[in-house]
């Protein structure tokens, strides 16, 4: 998900309603920049050159919610998991726990 610049320059198609708030997703987006770092040299590269910080976020938690949608589809299947829905749990585990490290309050959460 972040190796690719696509998933932080793209915007959400049209009409989907996608709701993002910088201002309450501020405190995730920093704790991400902390653990993963092609995000943070993915945003080095692209803000503000290519794209502003508020739509970079926007975009990638964009990104993150199709990854959960796509987690939430499986979970109501009752086979076995393909190795791309095994990495896209461990980012939303990963996520989880760093979101809970950091104290974040619950209601601060994007996920």
């Amino acid at each position: 998900l972040s190796g690719d610049q696509r998933n932080f320059l793209r915007p959400p198609p049209s009409g989907v309603k996608f709701y993002f708030n910088f201002d309450s997703s501020f405190p995730v987006a920093m704790a991400i920049l902390e653990e993963d770092k092609r995000v943070k040299e993915m945003r080095f590269k692209l803000v503000p050159k290519k794209i502003s910080e508020v739509d970079f976020w926007r975009n990638y938690f964009y990104r993150i919610s199709l990854i959960k949608q796509a987690l939430q589809i499986a979970s109501g299947n009752k086979g076995t998991y393909s190795l791309h829905q095994y990495l896209c749990c461990g980012l939303m585990r990963w996520l989880f726990l760093r979101m809970y490290r950091s104290r974040v309050p619950r209601e601060r959460w994007l996920l």
